[in-house]
């Protein structure tokens, strides 16, 4: 039996609250809250810039590729399903990283190409010229909001990485405890929490 068995905070989430089983479904309902957000967000009508609206057109459905598969991973409770949503996270945490470097070089340099790059994301956002009219402070301040928010979602998909990895051990787990009959103590770690009386 793998040793980690034993220990009964290794198939727990949120502080060690809830069990990983029950953490995943909370995961999900988040990211379906956000992927119907940023569907939302991206029906108001701005102007359409094409390879920005491209990668936008891209996030949206792989996020919602994402949401499809960690569900069904869940229902099915198949490990081989988290994996495409656990890539799809991981991407979007190193683009979430891309995007915060570039706010740091473009508030160092707004007239640097991070600059140009995070005027024309600005310009897509809220519509063309707007970057123009900021001015020069004021653009600093959406790069200060770009690091801010990169680095936020870093935090959040890689808090979301983690337990949906958690979730693919524990089911991975289960398929190697399933072989094999499953002893008293370690049938007990599998209840939702400590008993209390």
């Amino acid at each position: 039996m793998p040793s980690k068995l034993d220990s009964g905070n290794d198939y727990r989430c949120f502080w060690n609250i809830i069990h990983v089983k029950y953490g995943i479904q909370i995961v999900g309902i988040l990211q379906a809250a956000f992927t119907i957000m940023g569907l939302f967000i991206f029906l108001v009508p701005h102007n359409f810039n094409t390879i920005l609206g491209i990668l936008e057109v891209l996030s949206i459905i792989g996020e919602v590729l994402g949401i499809i598969v960690l569900f069904l991973g869940i229902k099915k409770e198949s490990s081989n399903c988290l994996l495409f949503f656990i890539v799809f996270e991981c991407l979007t945490v190193l683009i979430s990283i891309a995007f915060f470097i570039c706010g740091i070089f473009a508030f160092s340099d707004p007239n640097g190409s991070s600059g140009h790059i995070l005027a024309q994301i600005v310009d897509f956002t809220f519509g063309n010229g707007t970057a123009d009219k900021l001015g020069l402070t004021n653009f600093e301040l959406n790069a200060i909001l770009t690091i801010l928010s990169s680095f936020f979602s870093i935090l959040f998909f890689t808090w979301y990485i983690k337990i949906v990895y958690r979730y693919y051990i524990y089911l991975c787990d289960l398929k190697k405890i399933g072989q094999n009959p499953m002893p008293q103590q370690i049938r007990q770690k599998y209840t939702l929490g400590p008993n209390l009386v």
